[in-house]
């Protein structure tokens, strides 16, 4: 049965069908607690905007549900994204896409989470094709785009993603389901026994620190890439300094650097991500012998 005080409606030409699907003995008759309706929605709407905002930045983003379905507790949202600017079918089609790379991004990290379970693994960049290989603890190796992996490690919209899997309870709600409406092999699925891989934790720890290594990579439009430490280990970075254009010139210099950042570390002391405030060459000492003698 509807719920009349979230019932909207925008052009679905304009946004991508979302299903938001619970089922379950508890919910098999189309009805939910609406307390967790709206936690689970905000959830969705939390994790959405800030994915969003990374993929398109100047864009207008927007959630609406416009219908509950029956059978199981099923929401169908539209999630738009409209570009500020004078419109066209091309101006369209960007909107579209990248509405969907956001909803991409947050099924993919809960694909991770499934994935490493919570547990320690192990990754390697491809930059062939700009994913990233995960090594999970059962030496089980999937590919993930690097974004996907960005947003698994930086931990954004972990608290989001709790919100969505808090309903699950084993033999009251069993399973909770994300999917484009209509394409099938977009639905993610977690169930009950997995929503302990969604806890929130508070193990990481972020420190100022000054360390050495070289800059792998740059991606000069978001100011990301990935740095090399000294014992060959890497880690994704963002460049939050103010100086961007002299952060571009530095990079295009090969060579080691010593770099001031924000570094946060896993739960096993692992750094897992820098945000870097100020970066200087490394200067190679030359001993000449003592023309003195």
């Amino acid at each position: 049965m509807p719920i009349p005080w979230i019932m909207a409606r925008i052009p679905m030409e304009d946004a991508i069908p979302i299903s938001l699907r619970y089922d379950g003995p508890d919910v098999a008759a189309g009805e939910m607690d609406v307390a967790e309706v709206v936690s689970a929605l905000q959830g969705f709407s939390g994790a959405y905007a800030k994915v969003a905002s990374d993929i398109a930045p100047d864009a207008y983003h927007q959630l609406k549900v416009t219908a509950v379905r029956e059978g199981s507790f099923d929401l169908l949202i539209a999630a738009g994204m409209y570009i500020s600017q004078a419109g066209g079918l091309e101006t369209i089609k960007s909107a579209l896409e990248a509405a969907k790379a956001a909803f991409e991004v947050i099924t993919g990290v809960i694909s991770l989470k499934k994935h490493t379970e919570g547990q320690p693994y192990e990754f390697n960049i491809n930059g062939k094709n700009n994913t990233v290989n995960v090594l999970n603890i059962g030496k089980v190796e999937i590919s993930i785009p690097v974004k996907v992996f960005e947003t698994f490690v930086s931990k954004r919209i972990d608290e989001d993603i709790s919100k969505i899997v808090d309903p699950l309870r084993g033999g009251h709600v069993d399973i909770a389901e994300l999917k484009q409406d209509g394409v099938e092999d977009s639905k993610v699925r977690i169930e009950s026994s997995e929503k302990g891989y969604f806890a929130q934790k508070s193990d990481t720890t972020s420190r100022e620190l000054e360390v050495s290594g070289t800059l792998i990579s740059l991606n000069k439009k978001t100011n990301r890439g990935t740095f090399e430490f000294g014992n060959g280990k890497t880690a994704r970075y963002l460049f939050i300094g103010e100086d961007k254009d002299r952060f571009h010139r530095d990079f295009s210099l090969k060579g080691q650097v010593k770099v001031r950042a924000d570094v946060t570390f896993d739960e096993y002391l692992i750094p897992v991500h820098l945000d870097i405030k100020n970066v200087e060459r490394v200067q190679l000492r030359l001993d000449l012998p003592d023309q003195t003698e």
